[in-house]
Parts: structure tokens; sequence; C-alpha cells
């Protein structure tokens, strides 16, 4: 053994020794509980929402894709009311369905044959297309109350596809 190791190993052994003893020191690392959980997701709703600009678009107006983003969070309201027990987003007593109708009146406003990134701008590109397709797509899958009423939904929306 060279001398010139002692040193080196010393130094490791030291760094393996307070690995260990922190390791030690530590617990076990917890689950968060279904009521912490919860209200992430209420807060995370709430900071969401309170992004939506009076016109129902989410994000900044001078953003890009806007469509896209607002497409995404309409469907995540939207799924919302549903894993809440909701039977429509547009319920009245669902507490993000103006937000809900918001969105897709501004989605229907943008429609040009498509949807596309800038906010103004009357061209559209198919991933965009995409996105916005896929929140109304999500708002198709309304279905009846308890008592077979349906609740009001964005008249554009009964234009693209009227519920029988």
């Amino acid at each position: 053994m060279n001398s010139g190791d002692l040193p080196l190993r010393g130094c490791l052994t030291a760094i393996l020794l307070a690995f260990f003893a922190a390791a030690l020191l530590c617990g076990p690392a917890g689950a968060a509980s279904e009521e912490k959980i919860d209200q992430a997701i209420s807060d995370g709703l709430e900071w969401l929402v309170s992004k939506q600009s009076e016109d129902g678009y989410f994000g900044d107006q001078y953003g890009y894709a806007l469509a896209a983003k607002t497409s995404f969070a309409v469907l995540k309201l939207e799924e919302y009311a549903f894993e809440t027990g909701y039977a429509s987003p547009f319920d009245p007593d669902y507490k993000y369905s103006q937000n809900v109708t918001d969105g897709l009146n501004y989605i229907f406003s943008r429609a040009n044959g498509g949807w596309g990134y800038h906010h103004g701008e009357m061209w559209s590109d198919n991933s965009n297309t995409g996105y916005a397709v896929l929140g109304l797509m999500y708002s198709e899958q309304i279905r009846p109350d308890h008592t077979g009423e349906r609740h009001k939904r964005p008249e554009q929306l009964d234009r693209l596809h009227p519920v029988r």
C-alpha cells in the first residue's frame, strides 16, 4: 500500500460514514394524505381559473397557442366536474361551469376552419386545431343529470352537435 492512499481512503470512509448516518437519521418518506391531495388539486384549479381572461382564454394575450392552452384548461375543468360527481360541467351548481362556458366560447370565436398559435391572427395549423378539437370533443361527453335534464351548454356547441 502506498502512503498516499491513506488520506484518500480516510476521506472515502468519512464520506461513506456520513452517508449512512444521514440515511439512518432520515425517516421513511410518507405519502400525502387524500386531504392534502384534494387541497392541492383545489388550489391548482383556483390558480388555473385566476389565469382566465375576460375573453375566456387562458394565458397572456400576447402569448401564443391560446386556443390550445384554453382547450387544455377547459378539458381539465370539464374532467374535474365528472371527477367530483357532476353529470355535466355546465351544471349551474358546478363551481367552474362559467369558466368552462367562457373557455369554449373563446375556442369557438377563434375558429376559422382550424385554430392557430397567435391571438388575433386568423390562420390555423394542425397541432393547435387538434388541441382545440380535443377540448371540444371532451365537451361532447356530457351526460344528462339524474333527472334526465341536460344543463345549458354554449350555443356554439349546440350548433356544432345538437343534443337529441
